[in-house]
């Protein structure tokens, strides 16, 4: 006797309880969401020792140059840092193998890039900028999926009301 399963692999046919994407989301606990800090990930080429690569000008500028004590305590204060090693010998065309600073809000959008490439903000003044207003946009992404999430959770709600009303009736 086929099972469903059978059937599905015999037929190609499969079909499948349409899943609620925002099941998910209405399970979020809203206050440790809008408490969560954005990471900070510091990705590095390891060993790299020649001066005149990329990955090791901008691994030196930023250790060197850039992290200093108030830079610390800003990166120590909002946000959650990672510092992530990758191996020389990986292709350095892509930019998944390449040195570089990226910033994610605690919704897992990036809001905040610096590559080889862009190194422009390697400086103190541009650095700490960049942090102040990559933070003030994480805040406001948080802000707007917690009123999303809200939102999900009041029209649940309703819904429900309404279809106990119905079943009542």
């Amino acid at each position: 006797m086929p099972t469903e399963e059978t059937r599905a692999v015999a037929t190609g046919q499969t079909e499948t309880k349409p899943v609620d994407p925002d099941a998910e989301d209405l399970a979020k606990d809203l206050v440790a969401l809008a408490k969560s800090k954005p990471l900070f990930v510091y990705y590095y080429v390891d060993p790299v020792s020649d001066p005149m690569d990329p990955n090791y000008k901008l691994s030196r500028k930023f250790e060197l140059s850039v992290l200093g004590e108030e830079i610390c305590e800003v990166l120590n204060k909002n946000f959650v840092c990672k510092k992530v090693s990758l191996p020389a010998e990986a292709d350095m065309k892509l930019l998944k193998n390449q040195a570089r600073i990226e910033i994610w809000s605690p919704t897992e959008a990036k809001v905040g890039l610096i590559t080889v490439d862009n190194d422009n903000f390697l400086n103190k003044s541009p650095f700490l900028a960049f942090l102040k207003t990559r933070a003030a946009k994480s805040e406001k992404l948080v802000k707007v999926e917690i009123a999303r999430i809200q939102r999900l959770r009041k029209e649940r709600d309703e819904a429900a009301k309404k279809e106990t009303a119905q079943k009542s009736d």
